[in-house]
């Protein structure tokens, strides 16, 4: 008998299609899109108004710190003066003295860390949080002299003060931090007082109250001011 042949057919050999072929046209999307963004000049505006409006905050900042020093002098002699001035006690005018010398040092470390980097925008941020955190100690500190040091001049003992920190600061909010807590504390002592207490305690808040309108409105004739510069933002 004649045994049957095998037959042996070829396999078919399929090849893997090569990486090129197997790319999709969705992956140059990507690529032109960001090409289009960059190419829009919408999108250009509104980055240049952007950049524009952070170098303005970067400024304004800035000048604001150059003035620290003029406050930090102006804060130094004011508080000298009350201290040979002063009524009360010895000790209760060296507590005082303490009380400001403390204030003046936090508000000397804000603006020497600030000052190592003056043009960086997050640094100058945060130095503007830590001057009226100061500021706001300050303006207790310095109130707390009307009845440790000069109670009988509680009218000057506030508005001076607050005339010189307002001029030499020009920021609203640090400044008014800093003269709100001080003319309350000095309209404070002005009413323990047996005579004259009423009158004196309206005049420190009424002067104090124009000093920070003042401030307020100044600051923001110049903010007004600035904008009129600005950019004009196409895309917000």
């Amino acid at each position: 008998m004649a045994a049957n042949p095998t037959e042996f057919r070829p396999a078919k050999v399929t090849t893997p299609a090569s990486p090129a072929s197997s790319s999709t046209p969705s992956s140059s999307m990507p690529s032109s899109s960001m090409k289009e963004r960059r190419e829009n000049p919408r999108i250009r505006v509104a980055q240049l108004a952007r950049l524009h409006e952070e170098a303005v905050e970067t400024a304004m900042l800035a000048n604001l710190l150059g003035r620290v020093p003029s406050v930090l002098l102006a804060l130094s002699l004011c508080s000298l003066v009350a201290a040979i001035l002063g009524t009360m006690p010895v000790t209760e005018i060296a507590v005082w003295f303490v009380l400001m010398l403390g204030g003046m040092a936090a508000l000397w470390r804000a603006w020497s860390r600030a000052d190592a980097q003056p043009f960086e925008l997050p640094g100058l941020r945060a130095f503007s949080s830590d001057l009226s955190a100061t500021m706001l100690y300050a303006g207790f500190a310095w109130g707390s002299g009307a009845v440790l040091v000069l109670p009988s001049a509680a009218v000057f003992f506030a508005m001076i003060p607050a005339v010189l920190i307002a001029v030499l600061l020009r920021a609203w909010k640090p400044a008014i931090l800093f003269v709100a807590p001080a003319a309350g504390m000095a309209a404070f002592s002005a009413l323990l007082r047996p005579t004259g207490g009423l009158t004196d305690a309206v005049l420190v808040v009424a002067g104090c109250s124009a000093i920070a309108a003042l401030s307020y409105w100044s600051e923001r004739l110049s903010g007004r001011m600035i904008q009129m510069t600005a950019l004009p933002a196409l895309v917000r």
